[in-house]
């Protein structure tokens, strides 16, 4: 057992972790700013994208490690956003952003009930009038998780590189561990804590937060469906009635 998270190992991160359909599902809203994948990637991210054309984007990490490497990404890329170590449930920049992107299933490192509703109000209180808010889940696998319960020892995950040790119905915590076995022996990580967020719990939350939103199944525009992998969302903020919109095409929220 490695005595690290894989967190705080960028480099082993993106290799376990490479960039998949969201890299282009994001790119297309902001450029090349979306390669930096140490930066956005990771657990506890957030990108944001002020108003003004002058204004620097910002990224967001609870990582030191993720936000070193994602610094020499942009310098290699040769872009200049602004970098700030915290916490995507209690941030507090004094600035409206016409973007903000969670991408790569951040929120499930958000376990409690508490933490996921404080984070999507810090990012509503942070969206400019008709800013969008694009972040995407995991479409759980019950089948998956239920083995999990049932077996009582290690599952296999349909994701390369992860296993499942244990999952907690009531509370929606899975516990999992990430390894890498490229170039050398298998290295295993600390076993972490996700959280399992359903489709239906999303629609509340979003709602209770003051946004309204388009769902997607993955990153083609379908719509959401039980073989997706991914639940993929456009919100923004509302200041009246909210409602939900599973739809087919892609486009911002009107």
């Amino acid at each position: 057992m490695t005595a690290s998270s894989i967190y705080q190992i960028p480099s082993v991160y993106d290799r376990i972790v490479p960039p998949g359909p969201c890299m282009a599902f994001y790119c297309g809203k902001r450029g090349k700013l979306a390669a930096l994948s140490s930066s956005w990637r990771v657990a506890l991210v957030a990108s944001l994208y002020p108003t003004g054309r002058r204004s620097r984007s910002v990224c967001l990490d609870c990582s030191a490690q993720m936000l070193r490497a994602a610094r020499d990404k942009a310098r290699a890329l040769s872009v200049k956003p602004m970098f700030v170590l915290t916490d995507m449930t209690s941030f507090h920049l004094e600035r409206e952003f016409a973007l903000i992107i969670a991408s790569c299933n951040s929120l499930a490192r958000l376990t409690s009930d508490e933490a996921i509703s404080a984070c999507l109000k810090r990012v509503a209180k942070h969206l400019a009038p008709r800013g969008l808010f694009a972040f995407d889940l995991a479409n759980p696998d019950l089948f998956e998780l239920g083995a999990a319960i049932s077996q009582r020892g290690v599952t296999k995950s349909r994701c390369q590189g992860r296993e499942i040790f244990a999952y907690d119905p009531v509370t929606q915590i899975q516990v999992v561990r990430f390894s890498d076995e490229t170039g050398g022996p298998l290295k295993q990580f600390w076993p972490i804590c996700l959280r399992v967020i359903l489709a239906q719990e999303a629609v509340p939350r979003l709602w209770a937060a003051g946004l309204s939103f388009k769902r997607y199944g993955d990153f083609d525009g379908k719509p959401l469906c039980s073989a997706s992998s991914n639940q993929v969302y456009i919100a923004t903020g509302t200041a009246s009635g909210t409602r939900m919109q599973d739809t087919g095409t892609t486009g911002a929220v009107t």
